[in-house]
Parts: structure tokens; C-alpha cells; sequence
């Protein structure tokens, strides 16, 4: 299969590079400055984030199936053929009856491994689920990967102690603006891997958000058409970074707005040569940074 390959700088959220340096400086400088027992905090947090993942991954393992060969065959083609589209090593899959919140999301096992919820492989079309696969496959070519797992063990870390709790919760909250706009991205690098098809794009989101008992109601036409009405407001960009939490209905209204743009015909072209890749080229400044940031 022919890989192909998106100039991911111009599929970025606006301002994602910007927001993420700047949050990791003002931590930086914050911790350093304000708490004398910083490196003591970061160890502990260093042994609680070990733990977790631990836990995390022996819990993936007991309570999931792993797609195979033998098992979930068809899935296991699927996931197959998107990382092979994109040039990507193959993703080990996972499918439970209670993965979360999220249709299809990376979980910390020690190679990278995707879990995907048993109900909505009745509900989605191969097309529909190619769409979340892709957006996880978009975190890893962005270099999202390595943030992300942090900000998992974050997420899953629970009450501690007063003195290890604190700091963290803070790190937690402070992070939440850079993955709110790295989801951005992932759609819509998901989106270019489609091909530029919103409307496939929408039938996904509206078909988990309706849910396995309500999906067959639903319209992904309308759907767009609800999403295209909500209003980009500081507001609710409050609401998405404090609860963690973006609807599928304002995701999708971001990814109409992008693919409503007159760059976007371009945007979705494969690209002829290699994109660069690595953890420091991730950190310098590109052409996205100028750009006007959005809520």
C-alpha cells in the first residue's frame, strides 16, 4: 500500500506549538521559583506515574480482547490498513464493554495500543471508525504521543496526599488548554486522511454521541447542520479546559469551520516528500505559531 503523507504543520490547530511551550515555561519557572521541594514532588510523582501506568496496563489486559487474526478480524484489517496508509509501525488494538467516555482512545501499554469500545464496532462503519483511529494515529505523527502519556497518568492519578495532590492537580489543569487544541489537530488530521469527507467525519461523532440504543436515528447532515451553529465563545473554551471534556457536535463545528477554509483543498494533498519528524523539531517555532489563535 502506497504511504501517504500531510504536511502536518498546516493541519495544526492554531497556536497548539505556542500554547504548549508557553505552559511548559511558566510550570517550569512557577515550580522552580515558588517550591523548594520540587525535585522531592517530581520523584513522587515520578513513582505514582510508574505505578499507575502499571495498573492502568495490567487493567487493559485483563478486562479487554486483543484484536487478532482470530479475533475481531475485520477490525484487526482495519487498523492494519490505517497505519500502513500512513506509514505507521501497527498498532495493537484492545475492545471492552466499559473503555470510558471515548469511542477509541491510546491507552499506556509499552508499545503504542489502542482501546476500542464493543459497542460501537456494531455502530460505526469501517469508513466511521477509520475516522478515530486516524485521529489517534494524528496524535502520534504530531508528536502528541509523548505528552499525552503524562497527561493520562495525570488524569487517572487520584487524591494522595495534600503536599503530592496539589502540584499535580495544578499540572493537570495547566495542561488541559494544550490538549484540548491537540484534539483539534487529531481531527483534523483524521479528517485528511478521509480524504476531506466532513460528512463521514460527522456520522461518527453523532453516531456515538447518540449511543448504541439511538444511533440508527440519527442524521449526519443535521448534525452538521447543529454543529455549524455553535458559536466559537471564551466561555465555553472555559467549560472544555475545566471539565476536560469537548462535545462531539463542537468538534465537529471545528472541523466545518477548517474544512470551510480556502487552504483546506491544499491542506489535504498528500505530500510528495518526507515530513520531518523528532521530539526537538517538534519544539521549534513553525508557521502556525503566527497564526491568530482561536478559542
Amino acid at each position: 500500500m502506497e504511504v501517504v503523507r500531510f504536511d502536518t504543520t498546516a493541519l495544526r490547530e492554531p497556536g497548539e506549538q505556542k500554547l504548549l511551550r508557553r505552559t511548559a515555561f511558566v510550570l517550569a519557572v512557577g515550580y522552580v521559583c515558588a517550591i523548594g521541594l520540587t525535585l522531592t514532588i517530581f520523584f513522587l510523582w515520578f513513582i505514582v506515574a510508574c505505578l499507575t501506568v502499571a495498573v492502568l496496563r495490567a487493567r487493559y489486559q485483563a478486562e479487554a480482547i486483543e484484536v487478532g487474526p482470530r479475533q475481531f478480524a475485520k477490525l484487526n484489517e482495519l487498523v492494519a490498513r490505517c497505519c500502513a496508509r500512513v506509514g505507521e509501525p501497527p498498532l495493537r488494538a484492545y475492545v471492552s464493554i466499559d473503555p470510558g467516555n471515548w469511542p477509541v482512545f491510546t491507552i499506556p501499554v509499552p508499545e503504542p495500543a489502542v482501546l476500542i469500545h464493543a459497542n460501537f464496532l456494531k455502530m460505526l462503519t469501517d469508513d466511521e471508525m477509520e475516522f478515530f483511529i486516524y485521529h489517534e494515529l494524528g496524535h502520534a505523527k504530531m508528536g502528541h504521543r509523548a505528552f499525552l502519556n503524562p497527561v493520562n497518568v495525570l488524569e487517572n492519578v487520584g487524591p494522595i496526599s495534600w503536599v503530592l495532590t496539589t502540584p499535580l492537580e495544578i499540572i493537570r489543569y495547566a495542561l488541559r488548554p494544550w490538549l484540548r487544541k491537540a484534539d483539534f489537530s487529531a481531527d483534523r488530521y483524521a479528517l485528511a486522511c478521509l480524504g476531506g469527507r466532513l460528512e463521514v467525519a460527522a456520522a461518527a461523532l453523532a453516531k456515538v454521541t447518540a449511543g448504541d440504543e439511538m444511533f440508527e436515528q440519527v442524521d449526519a447532515i443535521s448534525f452538521l447542520e447543529q454543529s455549524r451553529r455553535i458559536e466559537d465563545s471564551r466561555l465555553l473554551a472555559c467549560y472544555e479546559i475545566a471539565s476536560g471534556r469537548i462535545g462531539n457536535a463542537r468538534r465537529l463545528s471545528r472541523l466545518a469551520r477548517f474544512a470551510a477554509s480556502t487552504a483546506f483543498p491544499a491542506v489535504i494533498e498528500p505530500l510528495a516528500l518526507p515530513e520531518k519528524r523528532g521530539m526537538l523539531g517538534w519544539f521549534r517555532r513553525r508557521p502556525d505559531d503566527a497564526a491568530p489563535e482561536s478559542s
